[in-house]
């Protein structure tokens, strides 16, 4: 799911801008949130996201473990109302471990990897 783009640097490295927007959002809301709430949140702050790219980001983030996902009866049928689980140190803490898992199973001979993960 994480990506590393070694041309930047911090959660930059990891997060598109908008991706780091919904976490911080969903972190900084006390109640739930659907997708079109929080793709109009990121409309107003700036952002330009597909409508698709917020569902299927939430999604992944749901799926994940990093927020909660909640199906709430809707016009059409039901619709996601998402949340936080984690704490913004953890979720750190969960991209940082992923990219290590990442590593170790694309380079699970490599003694530098293993090395610098157990440093």
């Amino acid at each position: 799911m994480w990506k590393i783009d070694t041309t930047r640097t911090g959660i930059e490295a990891v997060l598109k801008p908008y991706q780091y927007g919904i976490i911080m959002h969903i972190l900084d809301k006390k109640e739930t949130i659907t997708s079109g709430e929080m793709h109009a949140h990121l409309e107003f702050q700036g952002y330009t996201v597909s409508r698709a790219s917020v569902i299927n980001y939430l999604k992944k983030l749901a799926e994940s473990g990093i927020i909660y996902r909640e199906e709430e009866p809707g016009k059409g049928g039901y619709h996601g109302v998402y949340s936080a689980k984690l704490s913004f140190e953890e979720i750190l803490t969960h991209i940082v471990t992923s990219a290590m898992d990442t590593l170790l199973a694309a380079f699970p001979d490599s003694d530098f990897i293993k090395h610098m993960i157990n440093k």
